[in-house]
């Protein structure tokens, strides 16, 4: 059953977008006419499918009892990063006198801390010791952790990713977990806050990094919409949804507390109640 609650998840987050990015690597956008077009379509696309996904649906758990959950959030989080990661080397490292097919070849990798290592050798980075755990669990979890569901021993290894993510959250914010089902602890705002910050840090170094070769090679890779994801993400600098759903409550306490005009209330009114099981307070 967990097997098919992750599919499902995958699937309902746009699994049909994702393979739009898995079947353009990074080096062959650098063949293609029009190059700067091509590649602000990937990077917007990275950001509005991949990592935008990925916060979301860490924001919308409400504590770490579901593996599948997790799942999700860590599946987004790897190949984002990881995307990210690969369109940073291409404009760092490619150039049309090295050898092409041995350049592509050393883009098939998925080890996030090998990726961070060759960025490293030509722009340095500030990343903490958080910051290099987190792309280490991430390595872990993408090359290995997501395939176990489906060998022999994974009756052993089930919960594996998600024991990893409380881990690191409990050794990083001095607290503990429990994940028991009557009693689990919630995923709280501080919680939230911390793995915004860290993914944050991470996104925002690489995006200056690709900004700046951007510049230099005269393209617009960074040339966002804005009014997207990626825009949210990048200008606005927004790796968490609590300014969100802050407003969010916002405008239910002012709907609640005044008093509406006419054709409002009537609008209102007319809108059939959500089915909230037992959480529905509405009556008829």
């Amino acid at each position: 059953m967990y097997y098919c609650k992750e599919v499902c998840a995958l699937l309902y987050r746009g699994l049909h977008k994702l393979n739009l990015i898995f079947n353009i690597t990074s080096w062959e956008i650098l063949h293609r006419p029009n190059f700067g077009k091509i590649s602000n379509w990937e990077l917007n696309f990275v950001f509005q499918v991949i990592l935008y996904n990925g916060i979301f649906c860490f924001d919308t758990m409400q504590h770490f009892h579901y593996e599948d959950e997790i799942f999700e959030f860590l599946y987004n989080i790897a190949v984002g990063i990881e995307r990210l990661q690969k369109i940073t080397l291409v404009l760092l490292e490619h150039d049309d006198k090295i050898d092409q097919l041995e350049f592509e070849k050393k883009l098939i990798t998925h080890n996030h801390l090998e990726l961070n290592d060759r960025i490293k050798k030509n722009r340095k980075n500030n990343f903490g010791k958080q910051h290099i755990e987190f792309l280490s669990m991430l390595s872990s979890f993408y090359k290995s952790t997501r395939y176990e569901r489906y060998n022999l021993n994974s009756i052993h290894k089930f919960i594996e990713g998600r024991d990893e993510l409380i881990n690191y959250l409990e050794k990083h914010l001095y607290i503990k977990i429990s994940v028991e089902f009557n009693g689990c602890t919630s995923n709280s705002t501080k919680i939230k806050k911390f793995i915004g910050n860290i993914i944050g840090k991470i996104c925002s170094i690489y995006f200056e990094i690709i900004n700046d070769e951007c510049y230099r090679l005269n393209i617009y890779t960074d040339d966002l919409p804005a009014d997207s994801k990626a825009s949210k993400i990048f200008w606005g600098k927004k790796f968490n949804f609590i300014e969100q759903r802050q407003v969010q409550k916002e405008i239910i306490k002012y709907l609640i507390q005044s008093e509406l005009p006419k054709g409002i209330s009537e609008f209102l009114n007319y809108e059939p109640p959500l089915n909230l099981e037992f959480y529905d307070t509405i009556t008829t």
